[in-house]
């Protein structure tokens, strides 16, 4: 009997083993006694699973492909080891963990396999040894391999209408909020950043993503871009490039706070010449252009100028800074259902500070 068995039905066949008719035959047996037979499914009872200890992924033949973190394992990682004999073909298979060894875990699966249109269950039972390997990915990263960097620089304007401290300060939670808010894959191909005196670097394992990264913080912010290559090495006889975009930014960057004409906005975008921004008190938005190299209103300060600050009983126009415990004049005064609180959010203007009642810092 081979495993190319082929159905036959007819009204005088039946099985010659249980002697069930009416049903289709494979090789003189019925579906059942074909499994009693020839077992449908296998599986070796030992596995070996291979693992990136860092980020989870899988080794599978020659080929790295993602998987969950360390430590889990997937219905994948067992299927790829299952051999499906026919003419029986795999409908499902469900698996249960024993055992308490980390490193080598006992599964025991149920697999629901048909043929001649019966469904059949096949008990399962297998070892699976993880062993760690360091995946391409991880060892590039972990050696400080890199094929881009960006650049975050301030312009020459910056020095003249802020305080550059502040300013990458400013620069530091703009790339940490873009990146909270990007796509799996550019997390995943940044190496490593660095803080600077004179900014921030941000190293890329794919040259691709670092252009993407650098074309969305000018599209948002109004920085100019240049980019450079230099020759890294040979692979494969072909000489290899790193790719550096350096982005000098504007004074004025999307979460820093204005001064307007006696009302205290925060910037959301710029769009070319043009400023976006929203109220702070009264959440409306409008649209600001930028003079040639000026910018409209004063620099209040950055996202980090935000703050709670403590309320004084009774007194409307001033909140105590929780640090330094200093009195700071509001130029906003309190409304008077927010005097009975705590604390309350504000931003700092130097000696001074302006209430923002639709904006509150993270705790």
């Amino acid at each position: 009997m081979g495993n190319n068995a082929r159905p036959v039905l007819t009204d005088e066949a039946f099985c010659v083993v249980c002697g069930k008719s009416g049903v289709k035959l494979f090789d003189a047996l019925c579906a059942d006694c074909l499994a009693a037979k020839v077992r449908p499914i296998t599986l070796p009872p030992q596995l070996r699973v291979i693992v990136c200890p860092f980020c989870g992924a899988r080794l599978y033949g020659r080929h790295w492909e993602k998987g969950p973190p360390p430590g889990f394992l997937q219905g994948k990682d067992l299927e790829g080891h299952l051999t499906v004999h026919p003419p029986f073909t795999l409908k499902s298979v469900t698996w249960e963990e024993g055992g308490q060894n980390p490193k080598l875990r006992q599964y025991s699966g149920l697999a629901v396999v048909e043929l001649g249109g019966s469904s059949l269950e096949v008990r399962l039972q297998t070892e699976v040894k993880v062993q760690h390997q360091v995946c391409p990915h991880c060892s590039r990263r972990g050696g400080k391999f890199y094929t881009a960097k960006l650049q975050l620089r301030a312009d020459e304007d910056v020095d003249a209408e802020r305080d550059l401290a502040e300013f990458r300060e400013s620069v530091i939670l703009l790339w940490n909020r873009l990146l909270a808010r990007s796509s799996k894959s550019w997390s995943e191909a940044i190496a490593w950043d660095e803080v600077l005196k004179e900014g921030v670097d941000v190293y890329f394992t794919e040259t691709s993503v670092a252009k993407v990264v650098a074309k969305e913080l000018r599209s948002f912010t109004g920085a100019q871009t240049k980019e450079s290559a230099s020759l890294w090495g040979v692979k494969d006889g072909r000489q290899v490039y790193r790719t550096t975009v350096l982005l000098r930014l504007p004074p004025i960057l999307p979460g820093d706070f204005l001064d307007l004409d006696g009302r205290l906005v925060q910037v959301r975008r710029r769009t070319g010449d043009r400023l976006q921004v929203t109220d702070v008190g009264s959440g409306e938005a409008a649209t600001k252009k930028i003079e040639g190299r000026r910018f409209p209103g004063r620099i209040v300060g950055g996202q980090a100028a935000l703050q709670w600050a403590t309320v004084v009983p009774g007194d409307r126009g001033y909140v105590l800074d929780p640090a330094s415990g200093d009195r700071l004049r509001l130029v906003n005064p309190l409304s008077e259902e927010a005097t009975r609180s705590t604390e309350v959010p504000i931003v700092r203007d130097g000696g001074d500070a302006w209430w923002t009642p639709r904006l509150s810092p993270r705790k």
